[in-house]
This record gives C-alpha cells, structure tokens and sequence, in this order.
C-alpha cells in the first residue's frame, strides 16, 4: 500500500482531499475507482475515491474530500477527481469507473 500511495503526486492529495483512509472492500474488485457519498452526522457533506488494487488481498486506498459552500453534488465532484486521478497518474489509466 505504500508503495502505491508513494505514486500518489502529493500536492495533488494534500488539495483535494482532506484524508486519506485504508477501508475494507469487496474481494474479488479489482483496478476500479467508486465514488461514493455521503453525510457525517453534523451534516457535513463528503465524498470518497475508493481505489480498489490489483491484488488479491483486496487492499484499497480511500481518499476523502468535504464539499463547502454552494459545491456541486459530492458524485458529481469526486467523478471529476476520479478522472483527474486517472489522467495524472499512468499506474491509474485503465482503471475502471464507478459512480
């Protein structure tokens, strides 16, 4: 996982994300971003790349973004970071996408 998370440009993480998490996820998905959504209990709006590994430990790399102000759905906004992600970093192109 380090190593992967090495690849990672770290300006990019420290700008759009507010922390980055290792959650459990399905064996069996593989080389996938899923954004996700949701709200914390303050009400709080957030979103989340999971990025499902090619392994078959079923590690994946979470990294969280909170939305502020008038921002656009959190779905709409991490599938504009997934991409983003994925044109930044080679190891991430063929990655699928999951919204």
């Amino acid at each position: 996982m380090r190593e992967f998370f090495g690849k990672l440009d770290r300006e990019f993480i420290d700008r759009y994300f507010s922390h980055v998490t290792n959650p459990e996820y399905e064996r069996g998905r593989h080389r996938a971003i899923h954004v996700q959504a949701g709200k914390d209990p303050d009400g709080t709006e957030y979103g989340e790349l999971r990025i499902a590994l090619d392994d078959d430990a079923g590690r994946t790399l979470g990294l969280r973004f909170e939305l502020k102000g008038d921002a656009p759905d959190a779905t709409a906004v991490g599938f504009v970071l997934a991409m983003y992600l994925r044109a930044m970093h080679r190891d991430l192109r063929d990655f699928s996408l999951h919204v």
